[in-house]
């Protein structure tokens, strides 16, 4: 039986927890990282007649009529800078 205030009713047990936020920001230029992208320089051609392509030119970009192509292979080519040896720490089979 309910006695003394009635019109305050429990709707349980509730436990308050706290909140912690930070916001970090990253600048566009990590000091001592240079960006190797900076030199691509691109030029596009209409109509995708792309000469010495894979040569001496390769595509950045594909359009419906154009394509953006460059001079520098490293800047469409990973593995010019990279590697394909899977590093130590990399291994699929263990979730």
């Amino acid at each position: 039986m309910l006695r003394h205030n009635i019109f305050n009713l429990t709707l349980g047990y509730f436990s308050v927890s706290a909140k912690s936020s930070k916001r970090f920001f990253i600048k566009d230029i990590f000091l001592g990282i240079t960006n190797p992208y900076l030199r691509c320089v691109e030029d596009t051609v209409r109509g995708g007649n792309v000469q010495g392509l894979g040569v001496y030119s390769w595509i950045l970009e594909e359009g419906p009529d154009y394509v953006i192509v460059t001079n520098i292979r490293d800047c469409v080519d990973c593995t010019t800078r990279g590697t394909i040896v899977e590093p130590p720490f990399w291994n699929e089979n263990n979730n």
